[in-house]
C-alpha cells in the first residue's frame, strides 16, 4: 500500500485522520510548517514549503494520495487583509499544483469549506449544485482553489475530490482567535469568563463531529478506483442549530451556566447554512451518525481529562467568536 501525504496533517483534523489511517494500515507522511511537539514513530514528518520542488520530488513518487488540509488563515484573520488569503493559502497551493502535474497517478483530496463558500442561499438545505457566493475572503479563497483544481483536472489525469465539511468539532480541537465556537464556549465556561457573541445568537450552522468526517475521508480513500475526474461532496450532519442552542446543550452537559453577552452582528456572517450530504450518502453509503448532544458530551469529557484546558495555543484576550 502506497503512502498517504497529509498537507497540514499536524492540525486538528489531520491528527485524527492520521490515527485512523495508521489503524487501517496506511503508510502516512505529514507535511507541516514545523515539527510538532509530539510525534508518532510510525509517521514520516516533512518540514519544508509546499512549493519546494526538490523536496516534493523525493516524496510524491511514493504517494498514491495527497490530502490537502492546510489553511493558514481563519475567516476572522483575513477579514481586513484579503492579500493574506492569496499569500498564505492560494499561491502555495497553486505552486504545489505545478509540481503535482508531474505525478498524475496521485489522487488529490482537497478539504474545502461547506460553511464559508455558499453564502446566504435562502435554502433549507444546501447541495453541491448551489451557487457559490462567499461572504468572507476566507470563503472566496476556498472557491478560488476549487476552481483552479477543476481546471487542473481538465489538463491532467489526476483524480480530484473536493470535500466541503460543515463546522467540524470534537476532542483535541485547539482554541483559535475568532474561530471555532465549540472550543471557545468550553473555554469560557471552564474559566468563568464572558462569551461575547456577534449578533443575537440565532444564526444557524451545521455541526459535524470529527469522527464522522474522518469516516468519510476513509470512504473516499477506499473508493479511489471508482472516483474519476473531478468530484465534489458536501459533508454535514443535516441538522442546523443556533449558537444559543449550542450554548444550551453545553450548559446542560456541564451543569453550569455560560456568562453570555451579545455584540453587533457582522455582514460576513452567514445567517443559515445546513448542508445536504445526500450525494456522499449515495456514493459512499456515508451518513453522520453522532448526535450534537453526544458529540458535545464527548468533547466535554475530553476537556475534563485535560483539567479543563483545550489543546493548542489559547488567546485569553479574545472575547468575540466567529462561527464559520
Amino acid at each position: 500500500m502506497k503512502k498517504i501525504l497529509l498537507i497540514g496533517g499536524a492540525g486538528f483534523i489531520g491528527s485524527h485522520l492520521k490515527n485512523r489511517l495508521l489503524d487501517h494500515g496506511y503508510e502516512v507522511a505529514i507535511l507541516c510548517r514545523e515539527m510538532p511537539d509530539i510525534q508518532d514513530a510510525d509517521v514520516e514528518y516533512l518540514v519544508f514549503p509546499l512549493d519546494d520542488m526538490a523536496a516534493l520530488a523525493e516524496v510524491l513518487p511514493q504517494c498514491s494520495h495527497v490530502i490537502h488540509l492546510a489553511s493558514a488563515t481563519t475567516p476572522g484573520i483575513s477579514v481586513q487583509e484579503p492579500s493574506t488569503e492569496v499569500i498564505n493559502n492560494i499561491l502555495p497551493t497553486f505552486r504545489f499544483l505545478e509540481v503535482l502535474q508531474q505525478y498524475q497517478h496521485i489522487h488529490l483530496i482537497f478539504i474545502s469549506s461547506g460553511g464559508a463558500i455558499y453564502g446566504d442561499t435562502g435554502e433549507e438545505f444546501v447541495s453541491e449544485s448551489t451557487a457559490l457566493q462567499p461572504l468572507s475572503y476566507y470563503g472566496a479563497s476556498k472557491v478560488s482553489i476549487e476552481t483552479f483544481l477543476h481546471a487542473f483536472q481538465q489538463q491532467t489525469t489526476n483524480q480530484i475530490t473536493i470535500l466541503r465539511p460543515s463546522n467540524i468539532y470534537g476532542p483535541n480541537q485547539p482554541l483559535k482567535l475568532l474561530f471555532g465556537i465549540v472550543p471557545t464556549i468550553f473555554n469560557r465556561l471552564i474559566n468563568d469568563s464572558v462569551l461575547e457573541i456577534w449578533g443575537d445568537g440565532e444564526i444557524i450552522r451545521d455541526y459535524l463531529y470529527i469522527d464522522d468526517f474522518i469516516a468519510l475521508c476513509l470512504s473516499v480513500l477506499q473508493a479511489t478506483d471508482d472516483l474519476k475526474g473531478y468530484r465534489v461532496f458536501n459533508a454535514g450532519s443535516g441538522h442546523g442549530y443556533t449558537i444559543n442552542q449550542i450554548c444550551g446543550f453545553v450548559e446542560s452537559i456541564a451543569g453550569k451556566t455560560i456568562n453570555r453577552t451579545y455584540a453587533e452582528s457582522r455582514r460576513v456572517d452567514v445567517k443559515r447554512i445546513v448542508l445536504d450530504s445526500g450525494y456522499a450518502e449515495l456514493e459512499f453509503h456515508w451518513k453522520a451518525s453522532t448526535s450534537i448532544e453526544q458529540g458535545l458530551r464527548n468533547t466535554w469529557d475530553y476537556y475534563l481529562e485535560l483539567d479543563g484546558q483545550p489543546s493548542g495555543k489559547i488567546d485569553t484576550d479574545s472575547k468575540l467568536i466567529y462561527c464559520p
